[in-house]
């Protein structure tokens, strides 16, 4: 079973609110937020570190320290088998947690020109917004979840099948099936795209959890 958790950026934000909260992140999390000019940008960060504390002490109990690979996925220095990712887009940050390898991706769905990005979508020959954001999304947890981050070209990511909630990458660098699964968590957050990439047994059954700030204390 995979646990997803989310948390809004709180409508009420300052700088002085987010610099009382930095004792409870890291110091190298308190040195990237100090350095964002974009308040919006400081809370992703903040929260995104929180929500992986939190699943951390409830899973495994106690405290962590993290590090990053070499693509920049995050990972937990002292228990590598702890599977997570975080993601964050508009007024929302998601934090998934996998028996395995995870990725999650969220999108804000806005207006947007898909004829510039047709190339990335090889595998359909008519794109409109609905199907952008999906395979948009879905591109983007599957390499979050092979832990390249954006150094893996979205065009190698092909789907095979696309049904109403679950979708099969195709990895053309590896010339066929993957063994991991994606799915579209369909109308969890309204105005959203959000998809999650894993091991189908973690899949199936995704326990959901709405976070606020205070209960990431």
């Amino acid at each position: 079973m995979a646990i997803l958790s989310y948390c809004r950026v709180p409508e009420n934000r300052s700088w002085d609110a987010l610099y009382q909260l930095l004792a409870f992140v890291s110091p190298e999390r308190q040195e990237r937020i100090k350095k964002k000019k974009c308040l919006q940008s400081a809370y992703h960060l903040w929260i995104s570190e929180a929500l992986a504390r939190k699943q951390y002490k409830k899973k495994q109990g106690g405290i962590c320290e993290f590090s990053r690979n070499r693509y920049g996925k995050p990972s937990v220095k002292e228990d590598p088998d702890f599977h997570f990712s975080c993601s964050h887009s508009g007024d929302f940050v998601v934090c998934a947690v996998g028996e395995k390898e995870i990725g999650a991706d969220l999108e804000q769905k806005k207006p947007i020109d898909v004829t510039n990005y047709t190339s990335y979508f090889p595998e359909v020959t008519q794109l409109d917004e609905e199907t952008f954001y999906l395979l948009w999304t879905a591109k983007e947890a599957y390499v979050k979840a092979g832990g390249w981050g954006l150094y893996k070209p979205l065009a190698e990511v092909v789907f095979q099948r696309i049904h109403r909630e679950w979708l099969v990458p195709i990895d053309q660098a590896i010339q066929g099936e993957t063994g991991r699964c994606c799915r579209r968590m369909q109308q969890l957050i309204d105005g959203y795209e959000l998809v999650l990439c894993g091991d189908k047994n973690d899949l199936i059954h995704v326990h959901v959890t709405k976070e606020g700030i205070e209960s990431l204390l």
